[in-house]
């Protein structure tokens, strides 16, 4: 019975696993924009809003409302890199996203 349990679990996380799309893997961004041209369009909102603004702000709320995505997850690390960048999740239609933005909006906070 254990043994049924823990199938299902480790089969449970490797499927929602594979419903991950990295935006970072060369060829996605073009092959999603051919295939589903509406959903690029939200996608790249919401990753334009991650860039120009902190997750935590009314801003980028009301684009998360807009675009109807879910499970918003800026990572708390900036990479210190030059321009900073962080990972940004999130969920639209079913499928999870995940990318690595520049963040443009540090300029202004950091001196």
């Amino acid at each position: 019975m254990r043994f049924a349990i823990a199938m299902i679990a480790l089969c449970g996380t490797v499927a929602a696993d594979a419903a991950t799309i990295d935006l970072d893997t060369p060829g996605v961004l073009d092959q999603l924009q051919r295939s589903k041209p509406a959903l690029h369009a939200r996608v790249m909102t919401l990753v334009s809003a991650a860039q120009s603004t902190p997750c935590t702000t009314e801003t980028f709320r009301v684009v998360q409302a807009k675009v109807a995505a879910r499970d918003i997850d800026c990572s708390m690390l900036i990479r210190t890199s030059l321009p900073p960048k962080q990972r940004v999740t999130f969920a639209l239609d079913g499928a999870t996203y995940t990318t690595v933005v520049a963040l443009r909006y540090t300029s202004s906070i950091v001196r």
